[in-house]
């Protein structure tokens, strides 16, 4: 379970490499205070696993593909992934340790489902392109440099 006094930064699509061969961009990663000091943010992507993850299903997203990545992502050590479902609303969330299981939309009331309970205080976010410059959108050019005359 996350420690909900730890505070941190949620990142939007940011890349992150969860093993030698799998590189994710999810939609929304959470890394608490403690490991957002060992980001280095001079460098892309991002090497360390956040201890939370968020992913929508969407037509370039299927369920299924899904599923797969949060598996491969709890097995690089990510603590929680949720993938969010819209027809029907659904979470499904993968938990370090423990079964799959799915909180429909009547089940999601009371402060155990409450996203800030589980963040704290201190949270902030920040959309990736301002930070490593990892959106699908936005991508790292060279500079052209200067030529010199002679």
């Amino acid at each position: 379970m996350l420690n909900a006094k730890l505070g941190g930064e949620i990142l939007a699509e940011t890349g992150i490499r969860f093993d030698s061969n799998t590189l994710l961009r999810p939609d929304l990663s959470y890394w608490d205070a403690p490991h957002l000091t060992s980001i280095d943010r001079d460098r892309s992507p991002v090497e360390v696993a956040p201890q939370l993850v968020a992913e929508i299903v969407s037509p370039s997203n299927s369920l299924a593909r899904l599923f797969r990545n949060a598996e491969c992502m709890i097995r690089a050590g990510v603590q929680v992934v949720w993938i969010v479902d819209r027809d029907p609303f659904e979470i499904h969330v993968f938990e370090k340790g423990q079964a799959k299981r799915v909180l429909a939309s009547g089940r999601l009331t009371g402060s155990s489902y409450n996203p800030a309970g589980i963040f704290g205080e201190g949270v902030a976010l920040r959309s990736t392109p301002q930070w490593l410059g990892l959106s699908r959108q936005h991508k790292r050019t060279r500079q052209p440099s200067a030529k010199k005359s002679v």
